[in-house]
């Protein structure tokens, strides 16, 4: 079995023309690590594994005497250190070669009678991460090269509270079109995309495949997008409904049992529905959805609440948009009326929301027809409660996440690898940088990311990375939590 690698930093190319052709073999060397730093508390450490992927033998050594490298496989190390009987935190080096391939791990170590956290990065599963609810299972996928030239996929859990992993199941690409993970339950239980019927896969903590329920009278596939904390409520999207011409509708389903959420009949703008609504995640009991409208990029977010007869739709920040009635000239220089709106704003993300479904974390975009059309985005943040806005005009980017005391967490704008840290309801900037905070806050030192959901008791999180490959940039996810007790 081969293993494919198309990430930048973490491989060898070498090309080798044949004697006496113009044919050129081309051999792929690569050397992967499951982690990117190790984390350990100042005494009474168990050892760490470091998972391995390469195309040939490789070394490990360390750059301090208290580092020991242990049991080595042909795919995994095991690192120890001794006790920290230092006044400060300890920081060396762990380098791994093969060829003329190399890899540094930071290995940082606290003192004696401190807390301590572990912070991974499974750079191997370039589809992403999701985080469930209270922060019990991270899951993703690989795409493993077979020899016959075709992929398999591997479906990843992370179970927290030990730091352990493996693979749940393996399905061939003839099977499934796995694409990108979109939630997983506290139960086990990921949504993965497939690609070959446009709808999404549960793959339990077993192996076995859970297909969502249709609506009646819908034609594809359903889309889950995010669970309540007990697993009993999923929401997301289905399109398709007998008689229209291909919309979405949200949809929300109670133990495996899908309902259609209502959805009004115009856009944010107005304008009749063309291609309908998408919810995307939901509070952790399951009685305040998210999502936006989806016709003619407009993504504009709403939100749907349990007022005991049903779910009630509204517009998020209702009563602070700002809707005008301007005039412009379209393509043939005619003079037409146009809605301008400045209001917020929500694509496909799935974990906006706070646990307890009182904050939603938005970009909010102020759009302007003078001259030419324009947006001016900034981050926002909603009372779900009050359904106010809490806007940050001097800061770039979006809200990404909130967590239940009302802390905001940004992301500073396409292809920007931090965020700001706000406390919304005063209105400051608590820290300019996820990454600064992180280490301020947990002791731990993290590549670069924008905290894109944290666990109610503030132990765990997950942030999103954009980091370079060969393909161009590739969206990845790192997390934090707590090192598990021996």
């Amino acid at each position: 079995m081969k293993k494919f690698c198309a990430i930048a930093g973490i491989g060898l190319l070498a090309a080798a023309v044949l004697s006496g052709c113009q044919t050129e073999e081309t051999k792929y060397e690569y050397l992967r690590l499951d982690v990117a730093n190790l984390s350990f508390l100042g005494d009474g450490n168990a050892p760490a594994t470091v998972k391995v992927s390469a195309t040939g033998a490789w070394e490990a050594e360390p750059s301090a005497s208290w580092i020991t490298i242990g049991e080595k496989n042909d795919d995994s190390v095991t690192v120890t250190v001794a006790d920290n009987d230092q006044e400060n935190e300890r920081e060396a080096t762990i380098v791994f070669t093969m060829g003329g391939v190399t890899e540094e791990i930071p290995v940082n170590q606290l003192p004696m009678a401190t807390g301590g956290y572990l912070y991974r990065y499974p750079s191997n599963l370039d589809l992403g991460l999701v985080m469930s609810p209270s922060g019990k299972y991270v899951g993703g996928e690989d795409q493993v090269l077979q020899d016959d030239e075709t992929f398999n996929w591997q479906i990843w859990i992370f179970d927290l509270d030990t730091d352990e992993s493996r693979v749940v199941a393996e399905f061939s690409e003839n099977m499934y079109g796995l694409q990108q993970p979109q939630c997983i339950t506290d139960q086990g239980l990921i949504f993965i995309s497939d690609s070959n019927d446009g709808g999404t896969k549960g793959i339990d903590i077993d192996g076995n495949v859970i297909i969502p329920k249709k609506p009646e009278g819908f034609k594809n596939e359903p889309n889950v997008q995010g669970s309540s904390a007990d697993g009993s409520i999923w929401v997301g999207y289905c399109r398709s409904a007998n008689g229209d011409a291909g919309m979405y509708y949200p949809i929300r389903w109670v133990n495996g049992e899908p309902e259609v959420l209502p959805i009004p009949d115009t856009t944010a703008h107005g304008t009749p529905l063309s291609t309908g609504f998408m919810a995307r995640g939901c509070s952790h009991d399951g009685k305040v959805i998210y999502g936006s409208s989806w016709d003619n990029m407009e993504n504009s977010a709403c939100f749907w609440r349990d007022n005991g007869n049903g779910y009630e739709f509204q517009w998020a920040g209702a009563p602070d948009r700002d809707y005008q009635v301007v005039e412009t000239t379209n393509a043939s220089g005619e003079l037409i009326e146009v809605v301008q709106l400045s209001g917020p704003k929500l694509s496909a993300e799935r974990t906006n929301i706070s646990p307890n479904g009182k904050w939603l974390g938005v970009t909010w975009a102020r759009e302007s027809y003078e001259g030419s059309y324009s947006e001016t985005r900034f981050p926002a943040f909603i009372n779900l409660e009050t359904n106010r806005a809490y806007l940050f005009e001097d800061r770039p980017g979006g809200g990404r996440h909130a967590t239940n005391e009302g802390l905001g967490f940004t992301i500073g704008g396409l292809m920007v690898n931090d965020g700001d840290v706000i406390d919304i309801e005063n209105g400051t900037v608590i820290s300019t940088s996820n990454r600064t905070w992180i280490q301020e806050n947990y002791g731990i030192a993290t590549s670069p990311g924008s905290i894109v959901y944290m666990t109610p008791d503030g132990q765990r999180f997950l942030s999103l990375y954009l980091a370079s490959s060969a393909m161009g940039a590739k969206t990845t996810h790192w997390y934090v939590a707590p090192r598990p007790q021996k």
